[in-house]
């Protein structure tokens, strides 16, 4: 997961870290906006620090919600359950 304005897409542009995440073949999960499958209305993440934090509303933003079923250990047992 990355936000489209996360700066740390920029922070390691020698690839001292390795390669991309995004360019590279792990699955990629989404941070937009979407309602998931429980039908909640899931708010977007911008930048790197709003992925884990609640939305206004309290709910999970996407990519919350996201980590949350791969923390659970639901993501192999339910994998439509995760925002793609």
């Amino acid at each position: 997961m990355r936000a489209p304005d996360d700066p740390i897409a920029m922070s390691d542009t020698f690839h001292t870290f390795g390669p991309d995440p995004v360019t590279t073949d792990l699955e990629q999960l989404s941070v937009r906006a979407t309602t998931t499958p429980d039908g909640v209305a899931r708010e977007d993440a911008n930048g790197h620090s709003e992925s884990p934090r609640s939305s206004a509303d309290g709910e999970l933003r996407t990519a919350g919600y996201n980590m949350a079923i791969i923390t659970a250990g639901l993501a192999d047992e339910y994998p439509e359950l995760l925002v793609r």
